[in-house]
């Protein structure tokens, strides 16, 4: 059982290594302090590519279409409906493209806009969180954010009318202000305001519940800081226990009612037990070996599958060894992506954007990693040489979304994987070869900007 002793002195070193974090993210010194203006001349020059992404047409997948097909509902008076059946989806993302579309500005270039002002947000908490919970310089830093901006997941996503910007975003505004609350800096602004994101980041993913663990710890570690506080936490620990336990038990009833999860159990049941594990496993270490090689495996068939599993291990052994390092002080964030892992080994089905609020943790975590192995000369080499590699694919991802931006009447062609082709030239010109999907039609020309095409004129 533990003491009051105890509970003193383990405010005390809960003190002592936040602080520590925070003398390191203030006092760099020399060159790891400078930040190289090559990396804030390329930090500029892939913003900018991001920014003429505005000009894209409407590009829309699976997700976005059942968004938006709610969306259009809700702004026509109908309520959630999608295809004639109360829809399921999170409520936020349908409620804000139907409110831009009462002020007449739902089209694709006010999507990107807003993906790029949210990635942007999360990406500038991020630096924040980054230099805090990881104590990295603000070179290493900056390095963090720019591989992360060439990850091909959110050069792809963020042309997309779907919530994984938006919730990118909100997930980081989330944890700078539970470190501002952890702190203790304006506590009860702080906490009202990171309580405020959480539920807006819930309301647009649903893996948002993550953040909850994030939180009590955050309140915990602010307990533990104020003796007297620390004494009565001691004194009502257990009630304490049993309340976020209560807290814990009605956010996976809450999980359990949604038709994401209902939909994971019916995989679970179709699969069986054992192939389900197996599968979720060969899913997982897939999408983390697409990150670690920053290629997608879907667009490279005539590459071994296993090429990217084998690769995936290495980054969770990564995060496994930061987490054990933490293990005597977890941060914030560490708890935040605990959970978030956690979810998505429970989750069977495929998609590496499901990692997209992690990447900038998993950059800080390989530069954490890789550090003391780049002292030497060998290593400093072989991390450049990654650093280039990440660039450049980032940079060939860029270039090809950048094409299909501006391929005008070649975007059908050039778009996806050709299952949306003949919606998109039905939309655009009254007919076409395959099969159209009738919502798919319906949103392109909604908030795509295209009018009904009038009937091709008889040869």
């Amino acid at each position: 059982m533990a003491q009051p002793g105890d509970q003193s002195n383990e405010s005390q070193s809960l003190i002592m290594n936040s602080e520590g974090r925070r003398n390191a993210t203030q006092t760099g010194a020399g060159r790891a302090a400078r930040v190289p203006k090559a990396l804030m001349a390329l930090l500029a020059a892939i913003a900018f590519a991001y920014l003429l992404q505005i000009a894209t047409p409407l590009r829309v997948d699976h997700d976005s279409i059942e968004y938006l097909t709610v969306a259009a509902s809700i702004a026509d008076g109908r309520g959630f409906m999608l295809n004639g059946a109360p829809a399921f989806v999170p409520y936020g993302y349908p409620l804000l493209v139907a409110g831009l579309e009462q002020l007449g500005i739902a089209a694709s270039w006010c999507f990107v806009l807003l993906n790029g002002l949210f990635l942007g947000l999360g990406l500038a908490c991020a630096f924040r969180v980054l230099k805090h919970d990881y104590r990295l310089p603000s070179r290493m830093v900056y390095v963090c954010i720019i591989a992360s901006l060439s990850s091909f997941v959110l050069v792809k996503h963020v042309t997309s009318p779907a919530t994984d910007c938006i919730f990118f975003g909100l997930f980081f505004l989330s944890l700078y202000l539970l470190i501002r609350v952890e702190e203790g800096a304006w506590f009860s602004s702080n906490l009202l305001l990171a309580l405020l994101t959480i539920f807006v980041a819930i309301n647009f993913r649903r893996i948002g519940m993550a953040l909850v663990p994030a939180l009590l710890y955050a309140l915990r570690s602010k307990m533990l800081r104020q003796p007297a506080l620390a004494n009565l936490v001691s004194r009502f620990r257990y009630a304490l226990i049993g309340l976020c336990l209560i807290l814990l038990v009605i956010v996976a009833v809450a999980l359990y009612r949604t038709q994401q999860f209902q939909g994971a159990l019916d995989a679970f049941d179709a699969e069986g037990g054992a192939r389900s594990v197996l599968l979720i496993l060969q899913y997982r270490f897939t999408e983390l070996g697409e990150l670690i090689l920053n290629l997608p495996a879907t667009r490279l068939s005539r590459l071994s599958p296993f090429l990217f599993i084998l690769f995936g291990p290495l980054l969770l052994l990564m995060i496994a060894k930061s987490l054990y390092r933490h293990r005597h002080c977890p941060t914030v964030t560490d708890m935040a992506l605990l959970a978030y892992i956690g979810t998505l080994f429970l989750w069977p089905f495929y998609d590496p954007r499901f990692w997209m609020p992690c990447i900038p943790i998993l950059a800080a975590i390989a530069c954490s990693e890789l550090r003391q192995p780049a002292s030497f000369t060998t290593g400093r080499r072989i991390a450049q040489g990654y650093f280039g590699w990440l660039i450049l694919t980032g940079l060939a991802a860029l270039a090809f979304t950048t094409r299909i931006t501006f391929s005008g009447s070649n975007f059908a062609n050039l778009y996806g994987d050709r299952t949306l082709q003949p919606s998109y030239e039905y939309a655009f010109k009254g007919q076409a070869e395959g099969k159209v999907i009738d919502e798919a039609v319906a949103v392109i020309r909604r908030y795509g900007g295209l009018r009904n095409p009038s009937p091709p004129a008889p040869e």
